[in-house]
């Protein structure tokens, strides 16, 4: 800012303002998640991605750019590809980062229709060529798109069919990709 006195031009002290966030309620947060994926095989399946993405927090206090304050959670170890409760992609927009509901709905959409979807293609793929094969439950199929939503889903499902007697069924795939199994499990087992 300037203002003009007499004949001499005087200049303002610039002023820095930083807009960070705040702690959002654990208890909207839930809410929030539960009605998002409220069809679901298992409605509070998205507490619990949240819970080990960004251990149920939008922001965490830190300092960015020298300025301590709540901003928003990002991933780490690869210099913060993905942000936020349900650790979307910063490719996608902004909001996701500062929005805990657009984050919220970005993430339920990319698991029902990319990761559902898949663990769907895999599933048919090994009962069209597995004759006999049942269906996944709800539930199971759920574990095989956590897989995917987590950093593991490049080495393989969480189940694979078998050989049992004269038919097939489904088996953990503890030796195949222990981690990504590990991943779906760790989730299911912190749903709040």
């Amino acid at each position: 800012a300037s203002a003009v006195v007499g004949s001499q031009t005087l200049m303002a002290t610039p002023v820095i303002i930083t807009v960070t966030g705040t702690p959002i309620p654990e208890d909207w947060v839930t809410a929030n998640f539960v009605s998002l994926y409220a069809s679901g095989a298992t409605p509070r399946l998205m507490t619990g991605i949240a819970s080990v993405e960004s251990s149920y927090k939008q922001f965490e206090m830190r300092t960015l750019y020298k300025y301590p304050g709540y901003w928003p959670t990002e991933s780490h170890q690869d210099g913060g590809s993905h942000i936020g409760l349900m650790m979307v992609s910063t490719s996608l927009a902004l909001k996701n980062a500062w929005s805990w509901r657009e984050n919220s709905m970005e993430g339920v959409t990319e698991f029902v229709r990319d990761k559902l979807s898949a663990a769907s293609r895999v599933m048919n793929k090994y009962i069209k060529s597995h004759a006999g094969l049942r269906k996944l439950t709800g539930v199971e199929l759920e574990k095989m798109a956590l897989v995917y939503y987590g950093p593991y889903g490049a080495k393989g499902p969480y189940y694979l069919p078998a050989q049992q007697g004269s038919g097939w069924t489904w088996v953990k795939n503890a030796s195949g990709n222990p981690n990504g199994v590990a991943y779906a499990d760790s989730v299911r087992s912190m749903m709040k």
